[in-house]
């Protein structure tokens, strides 16, 4: 063995001083002898330094018991994976901001950069690793484990993740992590590693040693030399995903081509997901996103329809279904497209196809019923109409509760026939038209009930609906004992065969009402009965309304009966109260606009409406209503610190 040969090596080797200027061949290396404690491992190291592939240090000793770095094995590793000068300036030039933000060192570069480009790790596990400690020139820096040594060996080598764990008879084997054990068990299966390890014991928590190194080194480069195989045969399709999904431990991704036929196709961690250039996790894939693929058609059981590249092309859909969980960011929902098949115009829960947690984009809209709100805000179970962009993020959220109240003006309203169900659209507040829906008529059934709910309702008016979902419940506010429409009447007009009354609620809406021959007036709990709707220009009112927007009684109230309070929630009860369970919140002012009403005075909200606990002790809230002349109060609307209406009906006797 010739010095001349080893002198090839210059910048490649297991040593730290890979650019000594004299090196030696492993009969001269002093610590490794043919007849030594490191006998097994002289033919490695003597037949890789004669081919240069690596080398000793300028002492003549090769230090078999040394650690080998990071650098080292990729090094290493790019030999294995013998790129030509073209992928190598190719692999440099697209991670060249990553290599010098890692600080990898000029001559470990290329070595990084062809590993990652082959799939061996990851860009984020280079940026991890120096953030650790693993990359540098500095001593006693972090060397890889066994664990981590054998996974990127096999993927150099293509062996699949996934093995037969029979090979492996280590005594550790339990504590082998199930990320290494599969291609650790093909690494055993071809030689490349034993099955028993270093006394019988595998040991992947401990650094690798050079005289290992250079062991499974050469065995790699024999394993190659006698699995030369013919390129795979690629295949690329076009589609839609159909399901994304675990099997047997694989990812697995069903795929519906254009002509309908269905094929099922496999990953590995070699298997590149991208969108848009950006890089994807397989647990980003959905249903019904449109995908380019690449596979290999042919090849052992491991390799035969395994996907090379995925491409997300569009994941731009229109999507239906329900609330399960949310978070800051996103949620998680069962759902479906939202397509012709789609029936929303029931109270009964549409069929979904899949479940899956949807992350918002950065401009994402989120509303509830017309109302722009967080999507932490949205309960479980709301019914949400939701778009995603092409990157599968999704970019608008409309939100239907299970049980909401919503405030808006007809635009239109279809009064049904015996097959048709009636609806109504309402201009709400984010400017959107929304259509919901009432009674479904069946006159050829005389027992069936054909009560319609938007009988004598007006386009034009404001209206206030209790919904279900899509489904209206209730016309009208619906509340009880002190929660009426309160306001200024700002103007009365001659309408059939009562009046049109415009009341400027405190909020600053309009809202009509209508009155008739049946209207009551009533002042400081007196009734008017010769009092006309035209005295009233400009009075402080409080409206009890039916069937809609029909006054029932209308009561004059006390100049400065409107108020305007922000309280702390003090303690939440729920009790059964109204033959249904009730809602009870205490609280205590904190700030008021009304001369009647004083900071730390105490008073109580009573509902039962399931707002989802959208109200919790230790809360900040404002309460908008009026005092009614008896000392209840009108609630009006009540609104969390954000300035977002909690919907509820709520009643409340005054101050305690």
């Amino acid at each position: 063995m010739r010095i001349n040969k080893i002198t090839k090596a210059l910048s490649i080797g297991l040593c730290a001083v890979v650019l000594a200027p004299s090196l030696v061949s492993a009969k001269e290396f002093k610590d490794v002898a043919k007849n030594g404690p490191y006998s097994w491992a002289y033919g490695y190291i003597d037949e890789l330094s004669d081919r240069g592939i690596i080398n000793g240090y300028p002492s003549g000793e090769f230090k078999p018991d040394n650690s080998v770095s990071l650098e080292e094995t990729v090094e290493l590793i790019k030999g294995l994976l013998s790129p030509s000068s073209s992928e190598i300036s190719s692999a440099r030039a697209k991670y060249k901001s990553l290599l010098e933000e890692a600080k990898v060192p000029e001559w470990a570069r290329d070595a990084f950069a062809i590993a990652i480009e082959n799939n061996v790790f990851s860009e984020a596990t280079v940026k991890e690793a120096a953030t650790k400690g693993f990359i540098g020139e500095e001593k006693g820096k972090i060397v890889p484990d066994r664990n981590t040594i054998a996974v990127y060996f096999a993927r150099a080598l293509k062996l699949s993740s996934t093995g037969d764990e029979s090979y492996l008879r280590h005594e550790d084997k339990n504590s082998i992590p199930s990320s290494t054990r599969g291609y650790l068990a093909n690494l055993v299966k071809e030689g490349v590693f034993s099955s028993t390890g270093s006394d019988g014991k595998f040991e992947g928590t401990r650094s690798i040693r050079r005289s290992e190194m250079a062991k499974i080194t050469k065995l790699s480069y024999d394993y190659l030399k006698t699995n030369k195989k013919k390129a795979p045969e690629l295949t690329t399709i076009t589609g839609k995903i159909v399901v994304a999904t675990n099997i047997s431990n694989v990812d697995t991704v069903i795929i519906e081509q254009s002509n309908k036929s269905t094929i099922q196709l496999k990953t590995n961690s070699n298997t590149k997901i991208t969108s848009n250039g950006t890089t994807w996790k397989f647990t980003d894939l959905k249903p019904d996103q449109e995908v380019k693929v690449t596979y290999q058609k042919s090849g052992d059981e491991s390799t035969n329809n395994v996907i090379t590249t995925l491409e997300v092309t569009n994941s731009a859909k229109n999507l239906v279904g329900y609330i399960t969980n949310r978070a800051q960011d996103g949620f998680t929902a069962k759902y479906r497209v939202d397509d012709s098949k789609v029936d929303t115009t029931t109270a009964t829960q549409i069929s979904t196809t899949d479940t899956a947690t949807f992350t918002l984009a950065n401009k994402a809209k989120v509303y509830s019923l017309g109302v722009e709100t967080r999507v932490s805000q949205l309960q479980l179970d709301d019914l949400v109409e939701f778009k995603t962009d092409n990157s599968g993020k999704v970019s608008e959220v409309v939100a239907y509760p299970k049980n909401g109240r919503v405030t808006g003006e007809i635009t239109d309203v279809y009064y049904g026939s015996s097959t048709t169900r009636e609806y109504i659209k309402i201009k709400l507040q984010d400017g959107k038209t929304y259509t919901f829906y009432g009674s479904e008529l069946n006159r050829n059934n005389p027992f069936y009930t054909n009560t319609r709910l938007f009988d004598n309702l007006r386009r034009g008016e404001r209206i206030t609906l209790s919904t279900n979902y899509k489904i209206v419940t209730n016309v009208g506010n619906g509340y009880v004992n002190g929660q009426n429409l309160t306001g200024t009447i700002v103007d009365v007009r001659q309408d059939y065969d009562g009046y049109k009354i415009d009341v400027r609620t405190f909020n600053g809406n309009i809202e009509t009402v209508y009155t008739s021959r049946n209207t009551d007036y009533r002042e400081n709990g007196i009734g008017r009965t010769q009092l006309s709707p035209r005295d009233l220009q400009g009075r402080e009112v409080s409206v009890v309304r039916e069937r809609g927007n029909y006054a029932k009684l209308v009561e004059i109230l006390e100049r400065g009966s409107n108020f305007r309070v922000r309280a702390i929630v003090d303690d939440v009860r729920i009790d059964p109260t109204f033959n249904q369970a009730g809602t009870t919140y205490y609280l205590t002012v904190k700030d008021s606009d009304n001369n009647y009403i004083r900071n730390n005075d105490s008073f109580t909200l009573q509902t039962t409406y399931d707002n989802g606990r959208a109200i919790n002790r230790g809360d900040l809230v404002e309460v908008i209503g009026t005092r009614l002349s008896n000392g209840d109060w009108s609630v009006l609307e009540v609104r969390d610190n954000y300035g977002r209406t909690i919907y509820g009906n709520y009643y409340s006797r005054g101050l305690r």
